[in-house]
């Protein structure tokens, strides 16, 4: 939090997308290279020391780097000989600057509420469109289309890890001369396309495995859940035995004779071993299953990608940008808060989802989310590209409701003149 807010008052506008986004890349990285090192060392005698031991060389790196940071950016730098020619009031160098409180944040003054707005709407969406879940639920997918034992969860980690990083350096490179507007309409319209695809496909070929917590009776009735019972939609269960009251026997039930008859031999009931304990084997998919799985990966690799080049890195980058700096530092953090807690629901109430209305359907209702979030950046986000920090304080302050920021909204609202500043000479 504190690291982008930082970058953001440090720099000018046109290298601060970069560098702010810089940020993203670095957390993409790191996440990569332990899931390297983990994967190292998970064979390892007591390899789990190692890795937290290994976290230390880059931790003392950064400790030490900070010592050499300046204090505080220039308080100048965001003025920068720029006066306003029309609407609102300059605040200048040297002059004493306004105080905000955290309930200014709701208010009208200065079109705070516009800013909330923003903010929060960014980080909301970034949540509802199920990217945590999603990603959760990424081992299934490789299990799916052939990727057994470790090398699933190898792919699941270093795959993605590896896919998430050059999505960020993507973003990084192309912030600065598309736009932030152009990154967050781009990847939440392909998160929209390809959580929307992941659900289609579950609908025809349902998932081997889900949530082994999620113990509900008609929980595995319409997707497979992991810890369920491993059972295709092209597969059919071996049916179960009934008593006289229509009952079905036990799981773990001894085999048992059926009545004799004239004529026949005594046949023997199997015991049924499609709800039994033991892992059961999966069948071979039928081949237009087995396309539909690949194309349930991409959809991933997709998804992942979208996520990592819209609103992974501009979501902060945005956030540092548009509030004015007296109040910056606790506006930032209240909408770090407002993710975290939205993340948590997310995470807490994607089994209860599932058993209510499935897998296909959440993932879909994922997609409907991501559509609501392109309309909501399309109106309300503001394009800040290559703009200081005064302007876009400006741009805010002469904009009375956040929806003015939609379509067709430049930076050329406001119009600055630049003039010379003359030293004296003694």
């Amino acid at each position: 939090m504190a690291c982008c807010i930082y970058v953001s008052e440090l720099v000018g506008p046109r290298r601060r997308g970069v560098l702010v986004s810089l940020y993203e890349v670095g957390i993409t990285v790191g996440i990569l290279l332990s899931y390297a090192v983990n994967y190292a060392l998970a064979s390892a005698p007591g390899g789990w020391r190692h890795m937290f031991a290994w976290a230390l060389a880059p931790a003392l790196l950064q400790n030490l780097g900070l010592l050499f940071l300046p204090a505080a950016a220039d308080e100048t730098a965001s003025h920068k000989d720029l006066i306003p020619l029309q609407g609102g009031a300059a605040s200048k160098p040297g002059l004493e600057r306004p105080r905000y409180t955290f309930l200014d944040l709701f208010r009208a003054r200065d079109n705070m509420r516009g800013r909330s707005a923003v903010g929060l709407g960014l980080v909301l969406f970034q949540q509802l469109t199920g990217q945590p879940n999603v990603l959760c639920y990424a081992s299934t997918i490789f299990h799916s289309v052939g990727f057994h034992g470790g090398a699933s969860a190898v792919l699941a980690s270093v795959g993605l890890g590896a896919v998430k990083v050059a999505a960020t350096l993507t973003a990084m490179g192309l912030v600065d001369r598309v736009g932030r507007r152009a990154l967050l309409l781009a990847g939440c319209a392909l998160m929209a396309l390809s959580v929307s695809g992941i659900g289609l496909v579950s609908f025809a070929v349902p998932m081997d495995s889900g949530p082994s917590c999620l113990a509900m009776p008609n929980a595995t009735q319409q997707v497979g859940l992991p810890g369920g019972s491993v059972l295709l939609k092209d597969s059919s269960p071996t049916p179960m035995p009934r008593t006289r009251g229509d009952q079905r026997e036990p799981v773990l039930s001894t085999p048992k004779k059926t009545k004799s008859h004239p004529g026949r031999k005594h046949v023997t009931a199997p015991p049924p071993s499609a709800l039994s304990t033991s892992p059961a084997v999966t069948p071979s998919p039928a081949p237009e299953h087995a396309l539909l799985r690949w194309a349930a990966l991409i959809c991933l690799m997709a998804f992942v990608s979208a996520f990592s080049f819209g609103f992974g890195p501009v979501t902060w980058l945005v956030l540092s940008e548009i509030y004015p700096v007296e109040v910056r530092g606790r506006a930032f953090a209240f909408c770090n808060s407002f993710n975290w807690a939205t993340n948590l629901f997310i995470s807490l109430s994607f089994l209860d989802l599932i058993g209510a209305i499935g897998l296909s359907w959440t993932f879909l209702l994922y997609g409907l989310t991501a559509v609501l979030g392109l309309g909501f950046i399309y109106l309300v986000v503001p394009e800040t590209k290559g703009q200081s920090l005064a302007e876009i304080d400006q741009q805010f302050q002469n904009s009375r409701f956040a929806l003015c920021f939609g379509h067709g909204q430049n930076s050329a609202g406001v119009q600055y003149s630049r003039i010379g500043i003359l030293s004296s000479v003694t």
